[in-house]
């Protein structure tokens, strides 16, 4: 089984492929890409409380899952203000104009990366609960993946970054995802059932703070009063795949 989440995680990564595709070559407006990351962050909220932190307060109880989630949430928060810092904040916001001076392309390509990393995770961790939970995680990922990819790519092509260049960030997306779900397969296989909820719980918490921090501010830049209904859209078909699908 493990092999087949790592399978499914390059399947859920190459979705960023298809958008940087799309964003390179069709160039949608920001506002379009905007609204589908709001629909994404709902998606992916709803992945996070559902599939994660209900499962980890099943398996292990209100101890190891509140701790687990608040160590995943602290960490992530601190990887992406050393990020933003260095100069990839604002990298999901297509519309966003080059900064005077300052060459932050070369910081950009790595936050993307470490972006995927929560998502990739929740795939492994689901599944080894059950193929069907894996697969309709892989499904709201796949989703997810497009207008983040979008966004981005909209974003390094304002930097004037080379098609190469942005292939390959991808690619690297792609990888990651199928290498970060395999690990979270495989690094449930022996736990006790406490170290699992707090390794659900903590790719629960990183995953909402990317989502806070990196996700909807970005879309509510550009589209403001259509954020809260495009996102509510997407926690629908989030819950509507773990519903139907877990």
């Amino acid at each position: 089984m493990a092999i087949y989440a790592l399978g499914w995680g390059l399947v859920a990564g190459s979705a960023a492929l298809i958008g940087a595709l799309i964003g390179w070559h069709v160039r949608p407006p920001p506002r379009l890409i905007a609204l589908l990351l709001a629909f994404a962050s709902g998606t992916l909220l709803s992945v996070a409380a559902f599939e994660l932190f209900d499962e980890a307060f099943a398996h292990g109880g209100p101890v190891a899952s509140v701790v687990g989630f608040l160590i995943g949430a602290a960490l992530f928060a601190a990887g992406l203000a050393w990020f933003d810092r260095r100069g990839a904040r604002h990298r999901k916001r297509s519309a966003e104009a080059v900064v005077a001076g300052r060459d932050v392309a070369g910081i950009v390509a790595p936050a993307t990366v470490v972006d995927g990393i929560p998502e990739a995770l929740i795939i492994g961790i689901n599944f080894y609960d059950g193929t069907r939970l894996g697969i309709a995680t892989v499904i709201a990922v796949f989703l997810s993946n497009i207008p983040e990819s979008l966004s981005s790519t909209a974003r390094m092509r304002t930097l004037r970054r080379r098609p190469s260049y942005v292939a390959g960030v991808w690619i690297g997306v792609a990888l990651v995802t199928g290498l970060a779900s395999f690990a979270g397969y495989t690094l449930l296989g022996d736990l006790p059932a406490e170290g699992k909820a707090v390794l659900q719980a903590m790719a629960g918490g990183a995953f909402l703070v990317y989502i806070a921090d990196g996700a909807i501010p970005e879309a509510f830049a550009e589209t403001r009063d259509l954020t809260g209904l495009a996102m509510a859209i997407g926690f629908l078909t989030g819950y509507s795949l773990s519903a139907f699908l877990g």
